[in-house]
C-alpha cells in the first residue's frame, strides 16, 4: 500500500509516540502500535527480512530485495521512531523526574483506553480466550513486583542478550522493553549511550542483539497471529491490563532502579515530601483517555487508513 504525504506524517507521528513510549519503562511501543492501527503492518514489515531477502542480497538481485521491502511504511515509521527515541526521552525522563504523578497518571489512562478498545474488537464468548487474558494480566502484573538481575554491561555477550530479549518486549503490547533492561540492570547505561550520540556505537552489541530478536520473534508473533490472531489479541489485552501495576501514578522508585513502593495519594505526598499532585494527574488521565478516544474514532472513520 503506497501513502500519500498526509498519511506519511500522520505515520511518523503514529511512530514517533511509539518511541517515546519505549523509552518509559511500563510502558510498551506495542501497545501505542496497536492502539494507532499500525501493529499488524509493523508486524509484516519485519517479518518481510527473512530468508528469502537476505538470499537476494547475497547473491546479487538487489532490485528485487529492495521491491520486497514496504518502504512506504518503513521510511516514515523509521523516522517517526528514531525521533521519539532520540529527541523525546530527554523530556520523558524530565517529566518523571519533576512531576512523576501527573506523566504516570496519562500512561495509566492510555493504558485503560487501550484494553477497552481492545475488548471491544476481540472480546467473544470463547473461553480459552478468556483463560488467555486472565494470564496475561497475572503474567504482567508479576513481571512488574519482580526485582532485577545485574548483567555487565562490558561484557559483549550480556549486551546481545539483553538486546534481544528487550526488542521482543518491545513489540509486545504491555511489556515494556525498557522495563526489560531496568530488571536486567542495564536501563541506565544504554540510555546514557543513546542520549549521547559520541557513545552510541558502545552499544553495537545490544543493537546486533535487538536486530536478532526483532526478525526472529516477529516470525513468530507473524504466524502466531495468522493462526489464532483472537486468542493472541486477548492475551496481550492482558498483558495491557496487567501492565497497569507499573504504572500506577503514585509510586517511588529510584533512579533507574526496580525496586517500586506503591502508595495512596496521601500517603505518596508524606513519603516523598512533595504534593501528590491528585488533581492534575486525574485531569491528566482523563484528558489522555479523551484524547486516545477521539483519536480513534476519527482513524476508524478513515477509509484509507495506515
Amino acid at each position: 500500500m503506497q501513502l500519500n504525504i498526509k498519511q506519511s506524517v500522520i505515520l511518523a507521528l503514529k511512530s514517533l509516540a511509539m518511541g517515546a513510549a519505549d523509552t518509559v519503562p511500563g510502558v510498551s511501543g506495542g501497545t501505542i502500535a496497536i492502539l494507532t492501527g499500525i501493529y499488524q503492518r509493523l508486524i509484516l514489515l519485519i517479518t518481510s527480512f527473512d530468508h528469502h531477502w537476505f538470499k537476494l542480497v547475497f547473491t546479487g538481485k538487489f532490485k528485487q530485495a529492495i521491491d520486497k521491502i514496504d518502504w512506504a511504511f518503513l521510511i516514515p515509521f523509521f523516522i517517526g521512531i528514531a525521533s521519539g527515541v532520540l529527541l523525546l526521552a530527554k523530556l520523558v525522563d524530565f517529566l518523571l523526574e519533576h512531576y512523576p504523578p501527573v506523566i504516570w497518571a496519562a500512561f495509566c489512562g492510555l493504558l485503560i483506553i487501550s484494553s477497552i478498545h481492545l475488548l471491544q474488537q476481540y472480546a467473544r464468548k470463547n473461553p480459552k480466550d478468556w483463560i488467555l487474558f486472565v494470564f496475561g494480566i497475572a503474567f504482567a502484573a508479576w513481571l512488574s513486583f519482580q526485582s532485577g538481575i545485574a548483567l555487565d554491561f562490558s561484557n559483549p555477550v550480556h549486551l546481545f542478550f539483553a538486546g534481544s530479549i528487550a526488542i521482543c518486549a518491545m513489540i509486545l503490547p504491555g511489556i515494556s522493553g525498557s522495563f526489560i533492561l531496568l530488571l536486567l540492570g542495564l536501563y541506565e547505561p544504554v540510555i546514557e549511550r543513546v542520549a549521547n550520540p559520541s557513545q552510541i556505537l558502545e552499544l553495537w552489541p545490544f543493537m546486533i542483539g535487538a536486530l536478532f530478536g526483532l526478525l526472529s520473534f516477529s516470525h513468530v508473533l507473524k504466524w502466531l497471529l495468522s493462526k489464532a490472531e483472537q486468542s493472541v489479541m486477548m492475551l496481550m489485552t492482558g498483558f495491557i491490563i496487567g501492565a497497569l501495576v507499573k504504572v500506577w501514578p503514585w509510586q517511588v522508585t529510584p533512579h533507574h532502579s526496580v525496586e517500586t513502593s506503591w502508595y495512596l495519594p496521601s500517603q505518596y505526598a508524606q513519603a516523598t515530601q512533595t504534593s501528590s499532585f491528585l488533581v492534575a494527574s486525574i485531569l491528566s488521565a482523563i484528558a489522555t483517555i479523551g484524547a486516545v478516544y477521539v483519536i480513534t474514532k476519527w482513524s476508524s472513520k478513515k477509509s484509507n487508513s495506515i
